[in-house]
Parts: C-alpha cells; sequence; structure tokens
C-alpha cells in the first residue's frame, strides 16, 4: 500500500495493484462454487426424474420394439411352397404339358415309318416312358382294355409260342408267360422280357411261332410291313390277332382286304365294342413278293384332341 498526503495534511492509505487481483480472485472463486452447484442440483433433479421414469420408459421402449417387429414381419416374403405343394393351378399346367409331349410323341409314331420311330426312340429312350404313360392314361378311360381280352383268351389254352408286336410294357408277357412262351418286342427293352427292335424285322426264324398279336400296335405309315413280318414268322394256318381303334378306321372292308393281301384269311371280327375291333386271321399262305399299290392306306393316324 502506498501512504499519500492530501491537501488537509491527512494521509490517506490507497490499495495498490496486488491488493485488486486478490479481490478479483476471491470473487472468482466464489463465482465458480456457485456455478458448481448449480450443475450438481440439476444433475441431481435430472437423476432424479429418471428414476421416478424408469419403468414407463422401458415399456415404451419394449412397445416400440414390438411394432418394429410388426412391419417387419408386413414386409418380409410370403413363404415359398415345397416342390411337393405346388398348386392347384400349377399341377393343372403340369398335366397339360405332359399331355402335349404325349401327343406330339403319339402322332410323331403315327405319321412316321416304323424306322424312323425305332430310330427316333433310341436317341432319347425317355420318350418311350413319356409316351406309355399317356398312353395308359387314355386306356384307363375306356370300359374294356383289348389286352385284357387277349390275355383271358390264352389263359384256357394249351402252350403255344406267341409274338407280342408293339408289347408296350409287355403286360402279356408278366400274365401268361409262365403258360405260353412270349416274345415281346417293342421300340425299348423297357424290362426283362422285351427285345428291343423296329417290328418290321423281329430276331425269329421263319415259321417259328402259333401266334402273332398287335394289340392298339400297327402304327406308322408302313404298317403293312409289320403284317408282312408276322407272316414270315407265323408257321401255316397260325393265328393273327389284332386289337385295332375303331376311329383309325375309315373303310373296315378296305383293312380286311389289306391283311388279307398278305397271305390271311379273316375268321372272326367283333365290333361290340364302341372303342376298338378285335379281327382274327389265319395265314393260308405266304406274303407276295411286293406290296400292292392298287389301294390308299386304309387306316388313319390316331391323333389326341388338342385341350
Amino acid at each position: 500500500m502506498k501512504q499519500s498526503n492530501s491537501g488537509d495534511g491527512r494521509s490517506r492509505i490507497t490499495k495498490g495493484p496486488s491488493g485488486n487481483r486478490a479481490k478479483v480472485a476471491k470473487a472468482g472463486t466464489t463465482q465458480k462454487a456457485l456455478k458448481l452447484k448449480r450443475l450438481k442440483a440439476l444433475l441431481n433433479a435430472k437423476d432424479d426424474a429418471q428414476r421416478k421414469q424408469g419403468p414407463n420408459k422401458q415399456a415404451d421402449v419394449a412397445g416400440a420394439a414390438d411394432e418394429s417387429s410388426q412391419r417387419r414381419e408386413k414386409l418380409a416374403p410370403a413363404p415359398q411352397l415345397a416342390p411337393t405343394q405346388l398348386s392347384m393351378l400349377q399341377r393343372k399346367m403340369k398335366q397339360k404339358l405332359k399331355g402335349a409331349r404325349f401327343r406330339w410323341i403319339n402322332e410323331t409314331m403315327y405319321t412316321t415309318t416304323g424306322a424312323e420311330s425305332f430310330e427316333m426312340v433310341q436317341k432319347d429312350p425317355g420318350m418311350f416312358e413319356e409316351y406309355h404313360q399317356g398312353f395308359a392314361a387314355q386306356v384307363d378311360k375306356w370300359p374294356v382294355n383289348p389286352l385284357d381280352v387277349f390275355i383271358e383268351s390264352l389263359r384256357g389254352r394249351a402252350h403255344l409260342k406267341v409274338a407280342d408286336m408293339g408289347c408296350g410294357e409287355a403286360r402279356l408277357a408278366a400274365a401268361v408267360g409262365k403258360q405260353h412262351t412270349i416274345h415281346s418286342f417293342d421300340l425299348v427293352a423297357h424290362n426283362k422280357y422285351i427285345t428291343a427292335c423296329n417290328i418290321a424285322n423281329v430276331p425269329l426264324h421263319d415259321d417259328s411261332v402259333d401266334m402273332v398279336v398287335f394289340c392298339l400296335a400297327l402304327m406308322g405309315t408302313d404298317f403293312i410291313v409289320f403284317v408282312r413280318e408276322a407272316n414270315r414268322i407265323l408257321h401255316q394256318g397260325g393265328e393273327l390277332k389284332i386289337a385295332e381303334v375303331v376311329s383309325r378306321i375309315s373303310d373296315m372292308n378296305a383293312f380286311v382286304e389289306a391283311l388279307e393281301d398278305q397271305g390271311f384269311k379273316l375268321t372272326s371280327k367283333d365290333t361290340s365294342n364302341k372303342m376298338f375291333v378285335l379281327l382274327e386271321l389265319h395265314k393260308i399262305g405266304s406274303c407276295p413278293t411286293s406290296i400292292s399299290a392298287r389301294r390308299t392306306t386304309p387306316l388313319k393316324p390316331c391323333l389326341y384332341k388338342r385341350r
């Protein structure tokens, strides 16, 4: 501090710079303490509020989580059906595709030669299975399967050597193979009974069988060569049995004449079934060396309607 003389002779004491600094420092400390006190009070008040609101806040969080989960469920894609759980529409479409495939194979076999059909099926053996599945579905709708008629007729007869031409799945051999010797021929060796070949040229000797069966098997534009092959392997007086779809025969007399031209004689004709006709002929001689061209083909292709 400094001491100074005033005009009245009295001395005054004044504070110097160090005194001011001490006063300012003390005031600043006090203000800081007040601020800290206020801040602590605020923090304590906030903690009290959070403790009071704790349960309600947790419920709000849980509710928000539930809403979020529900939104995800709404946005989630529908579960995919397993391959075995096809819808009705899918099953119908699949059935239509199978039907279209069967019709194409069927039409091809009826409008090509036996040799061409044999070559086609050898390249794709699965066609044989597809065709016969479709064919079986068609025959199941008939009141009588002509093959069953042939099977029953053979059950009551003594041993015969039989050639089943265009045998399909060889049901004839499976049914009466223990009673008779059955040679089964078709485009594909589908099972142990079948020999794969073009039935215009089967691996049997001349005059070696008692009976030849064509059960819905005179397919192809050259079906008459199948009949000529039947004549070759049958012994004199041997039986030729034919079951054919009625709709294929536009002229029954012309059809029978075409068969008889190949060394046969008609002995029985059964037209009682509306779906197919049964013919029985016997070999009376060898077939001519060439095929007569004096008639048009007496059999139409068996074509199924497209649905």
